[in-house]
């Protein structure tokens, strides 16, 4: 937290996982920024944040490329988990 100013460390069910002081987690930011043409204000904007809290996650995101990969990688097998038991259950209630 001295080295990254603005991150926190939230623990939970799948462990622990660096966040904005009052914001989101850091994953959740990176996600929503890296990849499409987005700007750090426009990220700002779409989150409620503040520009510097973008580039607080950004830069921690830098020096932590793989956590964070993990953490969405992670959340985005889960997601695809959840929509493909939610289908099984919509075929079975159509039925």
């Amino acid at each position: 937290m001295e080295r990254h100013p603005g991150i926190v460390f939230r623990t939970g069910p799948a462990g622990r996982r660096a966040g904005l002081m009052s914001g989101p987690d850091v994953w959740e930011v990176v996600r929503a920024a890296v990849g499409d043409e987005n700007t750090r204000e426009d990220v700002a904007e779409r989150m409620g944040l503040t520009y510097e809290q973008v580039g607080v996650a950004l830069r921690y995101y830098a020096e932590h490329r793989d956590e964070i990969a993990s953490w969405i990688r992670m959340v985005d097998e889960e997601a695809e988990r959840a929509e493909a038991d939610w289908r099984r259950e919509q075929e079975l209630l159509a039925r």
